[in-house]
């Protein structure tokens, strides 16, 4: 059986992966906070579905690395994440390396590259015609260049998109 999964605070963002997650298959319960539940640290400790904070670390990482790749990647190929990976799979590695040097850049931490790209991976077929590219794809593209470029990083994937649009 697989472990169960709590999302709060479901915003665009959090739908998106809670659909996916339900079309995985693990076990789901729909629960409405009541309108003053004091959300705090303290009040979601549970030891049922407490994590670590290396393996927060990488959840985070791998819902950035989700979100750089498929909107950057959207600004040249447009279309669905299922056919971002089917299609245009050596670009959207290229732009995914960029995006985990960047991320590993700031956390200050390596991250197995193979293990982000099957979590990656994993929310694709979760969601496979989700759209690639969002409104602030642009905006996203031009945070991960200046914050590359003040770290010395070379993305080259992402300056090549960049230089595509304008």
């Amino acid at each position: 059986m697989k472990s169960p999964i709590v999302i709060i605070g479901i915003g665009e963002l959090g739908s998106i992966f809670a659909r996916g997650f339900l079309r995985l298959g693990p076990p789901s319960t729909r629960w409405r906070a009541p309108p003053r539940w004091p959300l705090s640290p303290k009040s979601l400790r549970n030891p049922s579905w407490s994590r670590s904070p290396s393996e927060l670390l990488f959840e985070l990482v791998v819902k950035n690395i989700y979100i750089l790749t498929t909107n950057i990647a959207g600004l040249r190929v447009g279309g669905t994440v299922g056919e971002l990976w089917a299609r245009y799979r050596e670009f959207a590695r290229r732009i995914g390396d960029d995006a985990i040097r960047l991320q590993e850049a700031l956390t200050g931490r390596r991250f197995e590259q193979e293990a982000l790209f099957a979590a990656m991976i994993e929310a694709f077929e979760g969601d496979p015609s989700h759209g690639c590219m969002g409104r602030s794809a642009p905006a996203r593209l031009a945070r991960a260049l200046a914050k590359g470029k003040r770290r010395g990083l070379d993305l080259s994937g992402l300056r090549e998109v960049h230089a595509a649009l304008v």
